[in-house]
Protein backbone atom coordinates (compact mmCIF):
# COMPACT_ATOMS: atom_id res chain seq x y z
CA UNK A 1 0.00 0.00 0.00
CA UNK A 2 1.17 3.12 -1.03
CA UNK A 3 2.09 5.43 2.20
CA UNK A 4 -0.88 8.28 1.20
CA UNK A 5 -3.42 5.38 1.14
CA UNK A 6 -2.07 4.19 4.35
CA UNK A 7 -2.37 6.93 6.33
CA UNK A 8 -6.15 7.94 4.80
CA UNK A 9 -6.75 4.21 6.23
CA UNK A 10 -5.46 4.44 9.58
CA UNK A 11 -7.13 7.72 10.07
CA UNK A 12 -10.48 6.20 8.86
CA UNK A 13 -9.65 3.25 11.10
CA UNK A 14 -9.61 6.05 14.34
CA UNK A 15 -12.44 7.91 13.06
CA UNK A 16 -15.06 4.58 12.94
CA UNK A 17 -14.16 3.37 16.33
CA UNK A 18 -14.53 6.91 18.25
CA UNK A 19 -17.78 8.01 16.50
CA UNK A 20 -19.33 4.31 16.38
CA UNK A 21 -22.39 4.89 17.99
CA UNK A 22 -25.57 4.22 15.99
CA UNK A 23 -23.48 3.02 13.36
CA UNK A 24 -23.87 -0.48 15.77
CA UNK A 25 -27.79 -0.67 14.57
CA UNK A 26 -27.29 -0.20 11.03
CA UNK A 27 -24.21 -2.62 11.41
CA UNK A 28 -27.07 -5.10 12.60
CA UNK A 29 -29.93 -3.95 10.10
CA UNK A 30 -27.20 -4.70 7.23
CA UNK A 31 -26.12 -8.10 8.69
CA UNK A 32 -29.56 -9.49 8.82
CA UNK A 33 -29.77 -8.48 5.31
CA UNK A 34 -26.82 -10.51 4.53
CA UNK A 35 -27.74 -13.79 6.71
CA UNK A 36 -30.99 -13.55 4.66
CA UNK A 37 -28.80 -14.24 1.64
CA UNK A 38 -27.24 -16.86 2.84
CA UNK A 39 -30.31 -18.42 3.83
CA UNK A 40 -31.46 -18.29 0.18
CA UNK A 41 -27.96 -19.13 -1.88
CA UNK A 42 -26.25 -21.30 0.72
CA UNK A 43 -22.89 -20.21 -0.49
CA UNK A 44 -19.46 -22.36 0.63
CA UNK A 45 -17.11 -20.31 -0.15
CA UNK A 46 -17.28 -16.57 1.20
CA UNK A 47 -14.93 -13.51 0.41
CA UNK A 48 -15.89 -10.54 2.37
CA UNK A 49 -14.85 -7.16 1.52
CA UNK A 50 -13.78 -5.67 4.68
CA UNK A 51 -14.86 -6.47 8.68
CA UNK A 52 -14.62 -3.47 10.53
CA UNK A 53 -13.90 -4.21 14.23
CA UNK A 54 -17.02 -7.02 14.38
CA UNK A 55 -16.57 -10.27 12.64
CA UNK A 56 -19.52 -11.47 10.42
CA UNK A 57 -18.31 -14.83 10.34
CA UNK A 58 -18.90 -14.99 14.11
CA UNK A 59 -22.34 -14.50 13.72
CA UNK A 60 -22.92 -16.57 10.56
CA UNK A 61 -21.73 -19.85 12.61
CA UNK A 62 -23.39 -19.01 15.55
CA UNK A 63 -26.47 -18.94 13.14
CA UNK A 64 -25.89 -22.19 11.36
CA UNK A 65 -24.40 -24.13 14.70
CA UNK A 66 -23.11 -27.54 13.16
CA UNK A 67 -24.67 -27.28 9.81
CA UNK A 68 -23.39 -24.67 8.74
CA UNK A 69 -22.33 -24.04 5.12
CA UNK A 70 -19.39 -22.60 5.10
CA UNK A 71 -16.49 -24.50 3.87
CA UNK A 72 -14.18 -20.94 3.38
CA UNK A 73 -14.50 -17.53 4.88
CA UNK A 74 -11.79 -14.51 3.85
CA UNK A 75 -11.61 -11.33 5.01
CA UNK A 76 -10.15 -8.82 2.78
CA UNK A 77 -9.32 -5.55 5.15
CA UNK A 78 -7.14 -2.25 4.56
CA UNK A 79 -6.60 -1.47 7.76
CA UNK A 80 -3.95 -2.44 9.95
CA UNK A 81 -5.58 -2.70 13.11
CA UNK A 82 -9.05 -4.06 12.21
CA UNK A 83 -6.64 -6.89 10.08
CA UNK A 84 -5.00 -7.77 13.24
CA UNK A 85 -7.64 -8.16 15.13
CA UNK A 86 -9.61 -10.36 12.67
CA UNK A 87 -6.08 -12.89 12.70
CA UNK A 88 -6.78 -13.41 16.12
CA UNK A 89 -10.40 -14.76 15.81
CA UNK A 90 -10.83 -18.41 17.05
CA UNK A 91 -12.56 -20.47 14.20
CA UNK A 92 -12.81 -23.89 13.15
CA UNK A 93 -9.77 -24.70 11.62
CA UNK A 94 -9.04 -24.04 8.12
CA UNK A 95 -12.08 -22.26 7.85
CA UNK A 96 -11.09 -18.56 8.08
CA UNK A 97 -8.39 -16.36 6.45
CA UNK A 98 -7.42 -12.87 6.47
CA UNK A 99 -5.74 -10.97 3.12
CA UNK A 100 -4.43 -7.43 4.75
CA UNK A 101 -4.90 -5.08 1.30
CA UNK A 102 -7.11 -3.32 -0.49
CA UNK A 103 -9.07 -5.63 -2.89
CA UNK A 104 -7.88 -3.59 -5.85
CA UNK A 105 -4.47 -5.04 -5.17
CA UNK A 106 -5.31 -7.99 -3.61
CA UNK A 107 -7.83 -10.39 -6.10
CA UNK A 108 -4.65 -12.69 -7.21
CA UNK A 109 -4.30 -12.97 -3.40
CA UNK A 110 -7.96 -13.81 -2.51
CA UNK A 111 -8.21 -16.17 -5.59
CA UNK A 112 -5.24 -17.90 -4.18
CA UNK A 113 -7.35 -18.94 -1.24
CA UNK A 114 -9.41 -20.97 -2.96
CA UNK A 115 -9.33 -24.07 -4.77
CA UNK A 116 -11.98 -22.31 -7.33
CA UNK A 117 -13.32 -18.71 -6.96
CA UNK A 118 -15.88 -17.96 -4.02
CA UNK A 119 -19.80 -18.71 -4.40
CA UNK A 120 -20.39 -15.10 -2.71
CA UNK A 121 -18.61 -11.74 -2.22
CA UNK A 122 -19.83 -9.43 0.18
CA UNK A 123 -18.88 -5.47 -0.28
CA UNK A 124 -20.92 -4.01 3.20
CA UNK A 125 -21.02 -0.31 3.06
CA UNK A 126 -17.98 0.15 1.19
CA UNK A 127 -18.63 1.20 -1.98
CA UNK A 128 -19.52 4.62 -0.97
CA UNK A 129 -16.34 5.34 0.53
CA UNK A 130 -13.55 4.29 -1.89
CA UNK A 131 -11.55 6.74 -3.96
CA UNK A 132 -11.74 4.86 -7.04
CA UNK A 133 -15.21 3.22 -8.17
CA UNK A 134 -14.88 1.78 -11.12
CA UNK A 135 -11.63 -0.03 -9.75
CA UNK A 136 -13.32 -1.32 -7.03
CA UNK A 137 -16.27 -2.71 -8.42
CA UNK A 138 -13.71 -4.48 -11.45
CA UNK A 139 -11.98 -5.86 -8.91
CA UNK A 140 -15.30 -7.19 -7.62
CA UNK A 141 -16.25 -8.65 -10.82
CA UNK A 142 -12.95 -10.32 -11.11
CA UNK A 143 -13.24 -12.18 -7.79
CA UNK A 144 -16.07 -13.70 -9.13
CA UNK A 145 -16.69 -16.59 -11.64
CA UNK A 146 -20.20 -16.78 -14.13
CA UNK A 147 -23.23 -17.31 -11.64
CA UNK A 148 -21.30 -16.09 -8.92
CA UNK A 149 -23.60 -13.36 -6.12
CA UNK A 150 -22.50 -10.20 -5.07
CA UNK A 151 -23.73 -8.49 -2.06
CA UNK A 152 -23.45 -4.54 -1.60
CA UNK A 153 -25.22 -1.99 0.57
CA UNK A 154 -24.91 1.44 0.71
CA UNK A 155 -26.06 4.65 2.29
CA UNK A 156 -29.17 5.81 0.25
CA UNK A 157 -29.29 9.24 -1.15
CA UNK A 158 -32.36 9.66 -0.44
CA UNK A 159 -33.43 8.50 3.12
CA UNK A 160 -35.53 10.30 4.66
CA UNK A 161 -33.37 12.16 7.09
CA UNK A 162 -31.39 13.40 3.69
CA UNK A 163 -34.84 14.56 2.24
CA UNK A 164 -35.79 15.93 5.64
CA UNK A 165 -32.40 17.97 5.54
CA UNK A 166 -33.59 19.73 2.53
CA UNK A 167 -37.35 20.19 2.86
CA UNK A 168 -35.53 21.87 6.29
CA UNK A 169 -33.26 24.14 4.61
CA UNK A 170 -30.51 22.82 6.12
CA UNK A 171 -28.64 21.16 2.76
CA UNK A 172 -29.12 22.10 -0.62
CA UNK A 173 -29.53 18.41 -2.51
CA UNK A 174 -30.25 14.99 -0.50
CA UNK A 175 -26.62 13.91 -2.30
CA UNK A 176 -24.72 16.66 -0.19
CA UNK A 177 -21.68 15.40 1.82
CA UNK A 178 -22.83 15.65 5.87
CA UNK A 179 -20.02 16.30 9.27
CA UNK A 180 -19.70 12.30 9.17
CA UNK A 181 -19.69 11.55 5.60
CA UNK A 182 -16.81 14.70 5.46
CA UNK A 183 -15.31 12.70 8.89
CA UNK A 184 -14.86 9.00 7.35
CA UNK A 185 -13.65 10.29 3.75
CA UNK A 186 -17.08 8.80 2.18
CA UNK A 187 -16.85 9.97 -1.33
CA UNK A 188 -19.95 9.95 -2.29
CA UNK A 189 -23.82 9.01 -1.76
CA UNK A 190 -25.75 6.97 -4.17
CA UNK A 191 -29.67 6.64 -5.41
CA UNK A 192 -30.51 3.23 -6.52
CA UNK A 193 -30.21 3.79 -9.83
CA UNK A 194 -26.53 4.85 -9.72
CA UNK A 195 -25.92 1.33 -7.52
CA UNK A 196 -27.64 -0.46 -10.29
CA UNK A 197 -26.02 1.17 -13.12
CA UNK A 198 -22.65 0.74 -11.93
CA UNK A 199 -22.33 -2.72 -11.21
CA UNK A 200 -24.47 -3.81 -14.46
CA UNK A 201 -21.52 -1.53 -16.86
CA UNK A 202 -19.20 -4.27 -14.99
CA UNK A 203 -20.94 -7.12 -15.91
CA UNK A 204 -23.14 -8.01 -13.36
CA UNK A 205 -27.16 -9.10 -13.34
CA UNK A 206 -29.28 -7.89 -10.83
CA UNK A 207 -31.02 -10.58 -8.72
CA UNK A 208 -32.83 -8.63 -6.24
CA UNK A 209 -32.83 -4.93 -4.64
CA UNK A 210 -34.35 -3.74 -1.54
CA UNK A 211 -33.89 -1.19 1.53
CA UNK A 212 -33.71 -1.16 5.34
CA UNK A 213 -34.45 0.66 8.20
CA UNK A 214 -36.08 4.48 8.32
CA UNK A 215 -33.77 6.60 9.80
CA UNK A 216 -35.52 9.83 10.50
CA UNK A 217 -32.64 11.85 12.21
CA UNK A 218 -28.47 11.95 11.54
CA UNK A 219 -26.58 9.05 13.59
CA UNK A 220 -25.83 11.47 16.51
CA UNK A 221 -29.68 12.67 16.66
CA UNK A 222 -30.84 9.10 16.70
CA UNK A 223 -28.31 8.22 19.46
CA UNK A 224 -29.92 10.63 21.40
CA UNK A 225 -33.69 9.51 21.16
CA UNK A 226 -34.95 8.80 25.19
CA UNK A 227 -37.62 6.53 23.63
CA UNK A 228 -35.70 4.32 21.61
CA UNK A 229 -35.76 0.45 22.58
CA UNK A 230 -34.99 -3.04 21.02
CA UNK A 231 -39.29 -2.84 19.64
CA UNK A 232 -39.13 0.82 18.03
CA UNK A 233 -36.10 -0.33 16.20
CA UNK A 234 -37.00 -3.59 14.90
CA UNK A 235 -40.43 -1.54 13.63
CA UNK A 236 -37.78 0.77 11.72
CA UNK A 237 -36.09 -1.77 9.92
CA UNK A 238 -39.37 -3.31 8.98
CA UNK A 239 -40.87 -0.33 8.00
CA UNK A 240 -37.40 0.57 5.47
CA UNK A 241 -37.89 -2.89 3.89
CA UNK A 242 -41.42 -1.84 2.58
CA UNK A 243 -40.34 1.71 1.95
CA UNK A 244 -37.07 1.66 0.28
CA UNK A 245 -37.37 4.53 -1.71
CA UNK A 246 -36.30 6.21 1.74
CA UNK A 247 -34.95 3.35 3.62
CA UNK A 248 -31.26 4.81 5.07
CA UNK A 249 -29.39 2.13 3.35
CA UNK A 250 -30.04 0.23 0.34
CA UNK A 251 -28.58 -3.39 -1.00
CA UNK A 252 -28.77 -4.93 -4.66
CA UNK A 253 -27.82 -8.92 -4.78
CA UNK A 254 -26.22 -9.77 -8.38
CA UNK A 255 -24.86 -12.66 -9.99
CA UNK A 256 -21.63 -12.03 -12.06
CA UNK A 257 -22.69 -12.53 -15.82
Amino acid sequence: MSEQREVRISDYGTAYRENYGFEQVLVESRRKIILELLDKILPRTVVEVGCGTELLLKQVLEKYSINSPIEQWVVVEANNEFAKSAEKADFPSGIFRVVNGFAEDSVEAILDQFKRGPDLVICSSLLHEVDNLTEIVIALSNMLSPGAYLHANVPNALSLHRQLAVSMGLTQSEKDLGERNKLLQQARIFTMEELIAILEERGFEIVETGGYFIKPFTHSQMDNIPFMNPELLDGLFQLGRKLPEIAAEIYVNARKL
